[in-house]
């Protein structure tokens, strides 16, 4: 699992940002030993509110993925 904090970002910048990964991972096929392997990615989006701690953050995020994953995957979730 990896993050990515984006600074400055608001919500629906950061959406389309994600959205974009989202389908750039879906279409790519990975080739492992010339097998096409095709991944999907879940993104749960957090943003930082006034007086939040970074770990307040990361677990906004981290529960976001998981109701991506939990609605379906392959899913933004914020």
């Amino acid at each position: 699992m990896a993050g990515a904090v984006l600074p400055e970002t608001p919500l629906d910048k950061a959406s389309l940002i994600a959205e974009s990964l989202r389908e750039i991972v879906q279409s790519q096929p990975f080739l492992v030993d010339e097998t096409a392997i095709h991944l999907t990615v879940s993104i749960g989006i957090s943003t930082l509110a006034v007086n939040m701690q970074a770990e307040d953050l990361y677990r906004l995020a981290d529960e976001a993925l998981y109701r991506a994953k939990n609605a379906g995957r392959n899913r933004i979730a914020c």
